[in-house]
């Protein structure tokens, strides 16, 4: 099948004759780096881009553009918020069990790889250009289940769409492993759809007039900081989605719109959000965005900063433990986040009220997060940043912890506990040595000291 950029119809090609089965929308300009035209190689295999579909969900969208290998087969390149899957269908092969089997985080063995589902979800096409290897009309709907192997790359989606069900199988993968070539510049971009990708654009609030900004290319929403209205984008389209009550306003410690240096790279805190649990908690959780580099989140939680990136592949899980990048991590907690504040933008239709179940590993300082939420599963790696080095970097005044300050008449029961010891041994190194009590007293705080000294706290 065929879509014709001058009317957009779509073309079905059988043999040496070809009918017109309906249109297909134009692309809103999603600022993909990625065109029918550009090039890239997978295991060792070269493609070339040769059309996209563009699917939309409930929470937001993505593309899937169809690839052509050299060989002449088929393939598939999903483009998700920075972050690609290649997938190639493996004829005759089915799904082992029905989609209603398949919940969200079920571990599924195929070929002795275990894989857990990550994502099950209907999907709508909106939008198509190019050559596509099936037919697919404005509001087609598919129907599919996203496995990813434990411990890997490996991804399996099961296309419950097809009559019979499909599989295609392939991996996550980053940028840099497809090798891609003949992409879209930014002045390119500019030129086609007068948005510079991830350039600041403006528009007035649909429900105060106020003059709001947005990323280019990158938003699904805006909060509005104004009224609070939380507004959805879609091409030109402003559509106020959310109102958030005055009584849960919060003001960021990082003002939206400032830029700091994060891993050598500029980043801007673009979005903002306050969530509790049930046992009264409360963070922040900051949408870092470089145009290079694409989201990081930066959590503010209890006197403590966490900088994170969600995973294009999944841990290994095993019970209580997960293994990451060669760490061992520890489960310290399972709870339900509630959002309840949102302020910027963000690349997914955020809601005041949402829940999602979050499952939380340790190791030192490092932090693995699972989400749950809906029909699909995120994990997240952060690291524990010092405050000092937050405030350098977007350059706020410095945060100094205050000390935990001593009740007066009072004093810490680890000083009373040595001021007994040392009494006590003192009388027994007296005993024992046979010497005068100043003797016996450095006997005694060498007893107490030394453990401390070569063990610490432990």
């Amino acid at each position: 099948m065929a879509v014709c950029s001058y009317c957009r119809a779509t073309v079905l090609r059988d043999g040496a004759s070809a009918a017109n089965i309906g249109r297909l929308s134009e692309i809103l300009d999603d600022f993909s780096p990625l065109q029918v035209g550009s090039g890239g190689a997978w295991k060792g295999k070269r493609f070339t881009v040769i059309g996209r579909l563009r699917l939309k969900y409930q929470d937001g969208s993505w593309n899937e553009w169809c690839v052509e290998f050299q060989d002449g087969s088929l393939g598939w390149l999903s483009d998700a918020s920075g972050q690609y899957v290649v997938t190639r269908r493996n004829a005759g092969a089915v799904p082992p069990v029905a989609m209603d089997q398949l919940q969200v985080g079920r571990n599924v063995t195929i070929n002795q790889q275990k894989y857990a589902v990550t994502d099950a979800r209907t999907c709508v096409c909106s939008g198509g250009e190019g050559e596509l290897p099936e037919p697919a009309g404005d509001g087609k709907e598919f129907t599919a289940v996203d496995l990813r192997s434990v411990g890997g790359n490996g991804f399996i989606t099961f296309d419950y769409s097809d009559v019979p069900p499909s599989v295609y199988v392939g991996e996550a993968c980053t940028r840099d492993d497809l090798g891609l070539s003949n992409l879209r510049t930014n002045e390119e971009i500019e030129r086609a759809s007068g948005k510079l990708k991830g350039g600041v654009s403006g528009f007035d609030c649909p429900s105060c007039g106020a003059s709001l900004e947005y990323h280019a290319g990158f938003g699904e929403t805006v909060a509005c900081p104004f009224c609070r209205s939380v507004v959805g984008l879609e091409g030109e389209r402003r559509t106020v989605v959310l109102k958030q009550d005055e009584l849960a306003r919060r003001e960021p410690a990082i003002p939206l719109g400032s830029r700091g240096v994060i891993r050598g790279g500029e980043y801007q805190a673009i979005g903002f959000m306050a969530r509790s649990d049930g046992e009264g908690s409360e963070w922040e959780e900051y949408l870092l965005f470089s145009k290079d580099g694409g989201f990081l989140w930066l959590t503010h939680g209890d006197g403590e900063w966490y900088l994170g990136e969600v995973l294009n592949s999944l841990p290994d899980q095993r019970g209580e433990q997960v293994y990451q990048g060669g760490k061992l991590f520890r489960q310290e907690s399972d709870y339900a986040a509630r959002t309840t504040f949102v302020l910027g933008e963000f690349n997914w239709q955020v809601k005041i009220g949402d829940e999602v179940q979050v499952t939380e590993w340790i190791s030192g300082t490092a932090n693995l997060a699972r989400e749950t939420y809906r029909n699909e599963v995120t994990w997240t790696l952060s690291a524990k940043l010092p405050a000092a080095t937050i405030a350098k970097s977007f350059g706020l005044p410095a945060v100094v912890e205050p000390p935990q300050a001593i009740p007066r008449g009072t004093l810490p029961w680890s000083w009373v506990v040595a001021a007994w010891g040392t009494a006590f041994l003192s009388d027994v190194g007296a005993h024992l040595l046979g010497r005068g009590s100043f003797t016996a007293l450095i006997f005694a705080a060498a007893v107490l000291w030394l453990p401390k000294r070569f063990f610490g706290d432990k």
